[in-house]
């Protein structure tokens, strides 16, 4: 018993370093930093987990359009995941997806800015 126990947290372990090996959410939150001022802007996660690398931002688990801020989102989805759960909550254009390895931040769309 004790070594099927250690084995299904092995494998446990072994899928978490898999998962989190697949979105590179430090690379994202420079780009944020750099990007977006904390004093300014909500920052809206996918998952709270993803709020220790920007411990500057005051944040709110969900896609946000923000009329003082650019961003709208930092998560670890797919294209057609993030796009699913933008339209969920009424965002439908107007916006960009960038990727950093897997993780991706959602902004308005530079084009939108212009036209606007």
């Amino acid at each position: 018993m004790f070594v099927l126990i250690v084995l299904a947290l092995i494998g446990h372990s072994a899928f978490l370093s898999a998962t989190y090996h697949k979105t590179n959410l430090a690379l994202a939150s420079q780009y944020i930093v750099k990007e977006f001022d904390s004093k300014e802007c909500i920052l809206p996660v996918e998952w709270e987990a993803y709020t220790r690398y920007l411990p500057t931002f005051r944040y709110v688990q969900k896609p946000l359009w923000q009329e003082q801020c650019d961003l709208i989102l930092l998560g670890g989805n797919t294209h057609s995941q993030t796009t699913a759960l933008l339209a969920e909550h009424n965002i439908i254009t107007g916006y960009e997806i960038l990727e950093f390895e897997g993780a991706v931040v959602v902004r308005k769309s530079v084009r939108e800015k212009i036209f606007d």
